[in-house]
């Protein structure tokens, strides 16, 4: 299975992307038992008249927190606090969540052209769109500004949803 490459994420890093993953999802309930445990006088007979819960695994959602680089690999370490990360080796076992270009709203349309002109052309939304897509798949140079701000606003600019190594948000 193809992994996600960091060069395919490093644009989005700055804006918060968030990732799914699998992950303990009764995190909270497994730390309150341990403390509870913990200052327990009698920790032995609290832990037989209080079983621990069981570990609930699910799917996750997530922000890259940090980055380590290393020789011949890169982990990306995910979580909601910093406390807690987990650990994602070369791009594998998670997913970005973005969005296809078709999401882009009348909006988000005005203020990219805006990036780039002055004067603002009166024409039909959906031919923006298709000229905005055309744009990306032709590989033409965006504008710095323009990258930027579809980075900032997730848009799939890799085909990562297309090849498996996202998720489209709505």
């Amino acid at each position: 299975m193809e992994n996600i490459k960091l060069n395919e994420i490093s644009a989005y890093l700055p804006y918060g992307v968030k990732c799914q993953y699998e992950g303990i999802v009764n995190g909270k309930e497994l730390g309150a038992y341990d403390a509870k445990m913990r200052s327990s006088l009698d920790a032995e007979k609290f832990y037989y008249e209080n079983p621990r819960p069981l570990e609930i695994k699910g799917l996750k959602v997530g922000k890259i927190k940090r980055i380590s680089l290393f020789n011949n690999y890169w982990v990306a370490h995910i979580g909601i606090m910093q406390k807690g990360l987990k650990s994602f080796y070369s791009g594998t076992e998670f997913k970005l969540l973005l969005r296809h270009m078709s999401s882009i709203t009348t909006d988000e349309l005005k203020d990219f052209y805006s990036l780039t002109s002055t004067e603002m052309e009166l024409i039909d939304i959906e031919e923006w769109k298709q000229d905005l897509v055309h744009l990306i798949n032709s590989g033409e140079r965006f504008q710095h500004l323009q990258f930027q701000k579809l980075h900032e606003w997730h848009f799939d600019l890799y085909s990562l949803i297309d090849r498996g190594l996202a998720i489209a948000m709505p």
